[in-house]
């Protein structure tokens, strides 16, 4: 679990969620970031070996991991999240 995982459990546990609830959401995180490898082997394969491939779907895939910070995926809503552009800290 990742040191923003663990944030955001300590944040929610606050607001008195239920143990499920807050599992739901973790469950439901995506780090476009941590993609990065298969898209180093995918445009490898693409780029290299010629692979064939939706242009439309890789340029999407692209973006998300070079632009979002984190996804929350649910059945019927997806919040997407830039990258953080500043970081500020407490004394």
């Amino acid at each position: 679990m990742s040191s923003m995982e663990r944030q955001l459990i300590t944040d929610l546990d606050k607001l008195e969620l239920e143990f499920t609830d807050i599992s739901y959401l973790t469950r439901s995180l995506s780090w476009p970031a941590e993609w990065a490898i298969w898209g180093c082997m995918l445009d490898l394969c693409i780029s290299v070996l010629n692979l064939q491939h939706d242009k439309n779907k890789w340029n999407v895939i692209q973006d998300l991991m070079q632009h979002c910070g984190l996804i929350l995926q649910f059945e019927k809503v997806c919040i997407v999240c830039d990258r953080p552009c500043k970081l500020s800290f407490d004394e």
